[in-house]
């Protein structure tokens, strides 16, 4: 199915109706209708680099990471209007959300080496934790030389997230965070 430009992540509707996609090069997310297999729509959001995609169908909305401008950004499915952002750090690259909808994940990989992404960088990554309805940032975590795979347990109890040039995968126990208030 031909796109708008290089696509990168992409999220299924439950119906498996729809396909979103995430455009790095423009910064756009095009919507594929799978019956037709074509691009029934292009939602306009560059530029920019769209890294990642997750839906929360429940909530009518969709989150998006930018790995050009730091932010995620949060779209309803209805209108494709852009509901609120928040700048969560430099190179985002996988979102991921809990099972409730409650908190967004995302990785942030960090500055880039001036050579090259491929040796470290002058600083070093992390996960950060934002609050999906209110877009705040509540806590975060290091994340070593550019973290990009991440998954949240079924029971919202784990996060674990694998680093790009160090090798590792880390496992954090997150069950702490439901211990605060709920956002309205």
């Amino acid at each position: 199915i031909p796109v708008s430009g290089i696509p990168r992540e992409l999220a299924a509707t439950r119906d498996g109706r729809y396909l979103y996609v995430c455009i790095f090069e423009t910064g756009n997310v095009d919507l594929i209708d799978l019956r037709t297999r074509k691009v029934a729509k292009t939602f306009n959001f560059g530029p920019g680099a769209k890294r990642h995609i997750v839906l929360d169908e429940d909530a009518n909305r969709a989150y998006m990471s930018d790995m050009a401008t730091g932010r995620v950004s949060c779209f309803s499915l209805d209108t494709g209007e852009i509901l609120g952002s928040v700048w969560a750090g430099y190179n985002l690259n996988t979102l991921a959300m809990s099972s409730d909808g409650r908190f967004l994940f995302v990785s942030s990989r960090g500055k880039n080496n001036p050579e090259t992404y491929l040796k470290k960088g002058p600083d070093v990554g992390k996960i950060t934790v934002i609050d999906a309805r209110s877009l705040k940032i509540v806590d975060w975590v290091w994340g070593r030389n550019q973290p990009t795979g991440l998954a949240v347990s079924p029971d919202n109890r784990y996060i674990a997230f694998t680093d790009f040039l160090d090798d590792n995968l880390e496992v954090y126990d997150i069950s702490r965070l439901y211990e605060g208030p709920a956002s309205p």
